[in-house]
Parts: C-alpha cells; sequence; structure tokens
C-alpha cells in the first residue's frame, strides 16, 4: 500500500520482516528500509547451544565427582580410613572437576584451560592408581583423557571464547 509521500507501508508477514520474500510492485521488489533484524555480516557465528562434545565433557566431570564423592562416603561409612584417604587423593581432580562444569553454561576461556589442565592431572592419578590397586584406576585414567580432548575441540573453543 503507498501511502501520500510515496513511500510503502508494511505489516507483520510483508515483505521486509525477517524471513518474508520480497513483494512486487510494477515488476519491482519492494523492501522495508532500515532493515530489521540482525544483519549478516559474513563473519564466524558463535554457537547458541552448547556443542555435544562439551556437554559430554561436563556429563563426565559431574559422573566423575559423583562416583567420588559416593566412593569415599562409603569408605568412610565401612571403617576404612586408609582406602578412604586414597580415595580422596585420586577423586580429587574430579571433585574440581565436578565444580568447573557448573560454568560450562556461561564461561569463558579460562575454566576450559583450568578443566584441561585438572583432566590431564586427573588421567595422570589414573595411571598411577593402575599400578597400584587403588581408586580410580582405569575409570580415572580414561575418562580423564576423555575430557582433556573433548576440551581440546574446536567447537570447545568457539563455545567458550563466543560473546557473552
Amino acid at each position: 500500500m503507498r501511502t501520500r509521500d510515496g513511500s510503502y507501508v508494511t505489516y507483520p508477514g510483508d515483505a521486509g520482516y525477517p524471513d518474508a520474500p520480497a513483494r512486487q510492485h510494477d515488476g519491482v521488489a519492494v523492501h522495508a528500509w532500515p532493515p530489521v533484524g540482525p544483519l549478516d555480516t559474513g563473519g564466524p557465528r558463535s554457537p547458541q547451544r552448547m556443542p555435544g562434545n562439551v556437554r559430554a565433557a561436563q556429563v563426565i566431570c559431574w559422573v566423575g565427582g559423583g562416583l567420588g564423592i559416593a566412593l569415599v562416603t562409603a569408605l568412610i561409612v565401612a571403617d576404612l580410613p586408609d582406602m578412604a584417604g586414597a580415595a580422596i587423593a585420586g577423586f580429587l581432580p574430579f571433585l574440581f572437576l565436578a565444580i568447573l562444569a557448573f560454568g560450562f553454561t556461561s564461561g569463558a576461556n579460562g575454566i576450559r584451560g583450568c578443566a584441561i589442565a585438572a583432566a590431564c592431572l586427573q588421567a595422570l592419578c589414573g595411571l598411577g592408581s593402575v599400578a597400584q590397586p587403588a581408586p580410580p584406576g582405569p575409570f580415572g585414567m580414561v575418562a580423564g583423557a576423555a575430557i582433556a580432548i573433548l576440551l581440546a575441540r574446536e567447537s570447545a573453543h568457539e563455545w567458550f571464547t563466543r560473546p557473552h
């Protein structure tokens, strides 16, 4: 519809609104000006949802921390202080990782770096506990390596360096 000053009036659903095709008027496409909505500059886009590898690392951190707390509690209740001390030492990086995992949703790249370092420490603790039968054993080694690998991927870097 044309107004007195010669411009066109657009309504929701008409041309000029996002995702609406341009309307033709006398063979000429009619668009609203200025454009409505964000302009695509062609640059890299930040992810809107947490990537699957970051979510998997977050879940592994929480599972490892929960297992550590449950095992230490069970050993204390069973009156095995030596094993409880070994379990605390073996699962300490997991407890730190479980706390860090809460910052994965809105955290900065520093949280990712700390989590990678703690995961590598957990893998080393797991390797040491495989040599002598103590918790967390092979689970700690494999889980620590998996967390470090998942958080070292490019999609994790993009997630943690996105604009907040």
